[in-house]
This record gives structure tokens, sequence and C-alpha cells, in this order.
């Protein structure tokens, strides 16, 4: 995994939200592309709200280097709203 494949995702049209799987664990869902961004080896994920259709962030919320991510799984989703973490929030699905 390298920033210019994470960026690939990120500038993908239509947008996919994504959950970011880590080596010892952790997940990072990343639900608008303007809540993730790269620089050299280093993977920042913000956190914010739509405000009026209109996306707003409100804070960094982690940093992480992108050796340490496992997989980066895309989410299929319904339409969503963003949390007040910037996280897709969607009802659950019946399967």
């Amino acid at each position: 995994m390298t920033s210019y494949d994470i960026q690939q995702l990120l500038t993908q049209r239509p947008f996919r939200p994504m959950r970011i799987h880590f080596l010892e664990g952790e997940m990072k869902e990343i639900g608008h592309p303007e809540l993730a961004w790269c620089a050299g080896d280093m993977l920042f994920i913000g956190g914010g709200r739509l405000d009026n259709g209109r996306l707003v962030v409100e804070e960094l919320d982690a940093i992480y280097g992108i050796n340490l991510i496992k997989k980066i799984e895309l989410i299929e989703t319904r339409p969503a709203q963003l949390g007040g973490n910037g996280n897709a929030q969607n009802p659950p699905t019946d399967a």
C-alpha cells in the first residue's frame, strides 16, 4: 500500500466510503474524501459533519504511518450522513 494507492481511492468518483484496517487491529472509516489526506508516508484522518449539505471539517482525528495499513475495505452503503466523527452512519441492513 502506498500513498499513491490511497490517493487513487480518495479521488475516485463517485467516492466510495472505506474502512481502513491497521496491523494492530484498529479500524477507521472514511465517509467523505475530504476527511483523509496523504503526505509522504503518513495518512491523516479528520473528523467532521454535514451542515446544510456542506462538509465542515472539525478536527484532526488521527495520524498513521501508511506502512501500518493491513488492508482497505470499500464499504457498500445506502445514502449516508456523516456522524460527528466524520464516519458514514448507515442504518443496519437486513441480511
